[in-house]
């Protein structure tokens, strides 16, 4: 935008203060994603998000507060925000899961994904709409590149706001001891009561599955599960380690790990879907970051065309995206 490359010059005519203005929202979300395991098995999934959605907020309206010739919140608002968005991606996921019934769940998890793009796809019609704001030229407002930071930060207080009204994730009220709570969280999902029999079986399945995970873990490694035993953060510790504890579970670490970090490794940003064993149904390639700058360098002249091509772009994320959910969907069917 006219105004953005005006007011930080030093950001937009250096190669690689664009490319840290943009990395660092990765940077946070290394931050993020890493502390998202242990946040939620400590304060809860529902806590953790509410962390995530503050941290979001932060990070929008520090952006929003940065002034001509000092870019410095720029960078700030971007770490900050990548922080909140590397918790909500490992959490998020997994509150949805762990709430849906098991015949909805893989269709709401890939839904995760579905509203991934929907924001996408919003985001970039929020950046070409904004550069309008008082001319694409000399005249451009400075709200033409605020806006999009601004709108960001609403669906973040909208769920600040809305997650005190969802329940804790029944599994995790489990590992607390706390199953008369799970099961009436399952039983206002279900909209039955507590003894009916989906809700005691479900309950049951969860129980049963959360004692041979501690057992399992304590007769593999004794020394690990007394030191669990101590403390809440130390329980998450060893929990860690047990993913390197056997080869085969350092083998499936390796694969989920090393799929995403090529991914990324790649210099473009991919969105997948996938059910709940991991399995590839879909994958959206996009040049997510630089989208507009590829687009003026493939002969798309000036910033309001790069910015329409973007937002169609979005729109070919989202079509690609509703088959995959509906394929994940029959084929759990």
């Amino acid at each position: 935008m006219t105004r953005f490359t005006e007011n930080f010059p030093t950001v937009v005519a250096s190669s690689t203060a664009t490319g840290w203005l943009t990395s660092v929202l990765q940077l946070g979300g290394i931050v993020g994603s890493l502390s998202a395991g242990i946040l939620g098995e400590i304060y809860s999934r529902k806590y953790t998000m509410f962390f995530a959605c503050c941290w979001v907020i932060l990070g929008s309206y520090l952006y929003v507060g940065a002034t001509a010739g000092n870019p410095s919140l720029l960078y700030a608002g971007r770490f900050f925000t990548g922080l909140g968005v590397g918790l909500f991606s490992g959490v998020g996921p997994l509150y949805n899961a762990e709430l849906a019934a098991p015949e909805m769940r893989g269709l709401l998890v890939s839904f995760y994904q579905f509203a991934t793009i929907l924001g996408i796809m919003i985001s970039f019609w929020v950046g070409y709409g904004s550069n309008n704001i008082g001319g694409t030229g000399a005249t451009q407002s400075d709200l033409a590149w605020r806006l999009p930071s601004i709108i960001q930060g609403i669906p973040a207080i909208a769920l600040a706001c809305g997650i005190w009204f969802m329940p804790f994730s029944p599994r995790w009220l489990v590992k607390q001891g706390r199953d008369q709570e799970a099961q009436q969280t399952l039983a206002w999902m279900r909209k039955v009561p507590v003894e009916h029999e989906l809700v005691q079986v479900e309950y049951l399945e969860i129980k049963a599955e959360a004692v041979f995970e501690e057992r399992a873990f304590a007769k593999a490694s004794p020394k690990l599960a007394d030191s669990e035993k101590k403390s809440i953060f130390m329980n998450q510790i060893a929990q860690y380690a047990n993913c390197f504890r056997t080869m085969d579970n350092f083998k499936r670490v390796c694969i989920a790990w090393l799929v995403m970090f090529f991914q990324q490794w790649s210099g473009i940003d991919a969105s997948k879907l996938v059910d709940l064993f991991g399995r590839s149904l879909l994958m959206l390639v996009s040049v997510i970051y630089y989208a507009s700058n590829v687009f003026v360098s493939l002969g798309l002249t000036g910033g309001t065309i790069a910015l329409l091509a973007t937002g169609v772009t979005g729109v070919v994320f989202i079509i690609s995206t509703v088959p995959g959910m509906v394929r994940q969907q029959s084929k759990r069917i």
